[in-house]
């Protein structure tokens, strides 16, 4: 898990998460840097020193074999940016496929991680799950869903865990609930071996700083 130090505080560590071994400073005015192997988009997104570092950090856990990573950014600092680049570098296991599926608990959510994730991997098929709307196909190479369309027998079980490289979890502090449960043992990601990985995102907000 990332901690952010600032002026105003220092974030609680989450017990849950897994610890990344680099502590990185959050500077809001930080100047963008742009790496192309992170940014390969027609519209040259920029990414911030702070947001690259979360996906280097990201990818080391990875290659260190670590299977559940979680990751705390500053609201407003770019989070849906970070893991729509991330994607793209997390390399499937032997055997699995590429596929990433995003689960977020919100409408709002799930449609502002489509849309960043179509205009940041332009080449790459998305497709939404939600109680009400449904544009997922087989040929989708990201799906984004909301965790309790995924309640459906039918639509979980249409989603084969082979499939996949990657699960990314918005807004984490949800995923403890039995809904998000049951989509984790479909795709058996208990086992620290898992296959298909699981990043957990969380946004930080001003009632988790410990005054310093």
């Amino acid at each position: 898990m990332f901690l952010f130090r600032s002026r105003v505080g220092l974030i609680r560590k989450f017990k849950s998460f897994p610890t990344l071994k680099r502590f990185h400073n959050f500077n809001a005015n930080a100047t963008p840097i742009f790496t192309p192997n992170l940014s390969q988009t027609p519209h040259n997104i920029e990414l911030r020193e702070y947001q690259l570092d979360c996906i280097e950090s990201c990818l080391q856990a990875l290659e260190e074999n670590k299977r559940r990573i979680g990751a705390v950014l500053p609201t407003g600092s770019g989070k849906t940016v970070v893991f729509a680049h991330l994607l793209n570098q997390v390399k499937p296991r032997k055997g699995y496929g590429d596929k990433t599926l995003i689960l977020a608990h919100r409408k709002e959510l799930i449609l502002q991680a489509a849309k960043t994730c179509r205009s940041i991997n332009p080449d790459k098929k998305v497709g939404i799950i939600m109680s009400d709307e449904s544009s997922a196909t087989d040929d989708d190479d990201i799906i984004v869903a909301s965790v309790s369309s995924l309640q459906n027998d039918q639509r979980l079980r249409a989603l084969n865990p082979k499939d996949f490289k990657l699960i990314i979890v918005d807004e984490a502090h949800h995923a403890v609930t039995n809904s998000y449960l049951r989509v984790f043992n479909h795709f058996d990601v208990k086992d620290s071996n898992s296959d298909v990985a699981v990043l957990d995102f969380q946004p930080l907000y001003k009632e988790m700083m410990i005054k310093i």
